[in-house]
């Protein structure tokens, strides 16, 4: 049986917990919510630290589901400006 790493379990959790903010603070709250812009602030913290949890996660493995988490971890961590670009895109200037 495959030792499981916990800096694998810390990328993975880190990613879903970004992208469950994300959607619940894009869908479910409204302007002037105590928890408006949470998701949104949530992608400048939780990523950083589940990329470098991946990092030490290849540098012990070389897998490449910890290179995927590495992607998927950058790819939460920009999806602030793709909402950005989105919004601006839909909504105009």
């Amino acid at each position: 049986m495959e030792k499981i790493h916990i800096e694998r379990i810390i990328a993975l959790v880190t990613f879903a917990i970004t992208v469950v903010l994300v959607i619940i603070d894009g869908f479910f709250l409204h302007y002037g919510s105590p928890f408006d812009g949470y998701g949104l602030a949530s992608t400048f913290v939780l990523p950083p630290i589940g990329c470098i949890a991946s990092v030490i996660s290849v540098k012990k493995t070389g897998s490449k589901l910890d290179v995927a988490l590495i992607l998927m971890n950058v790819f939460a961590f920009f999806s602030i400006f793709l909402y950005m670009f989105l919004g601006t895109m839909f909504m105009g200037s």
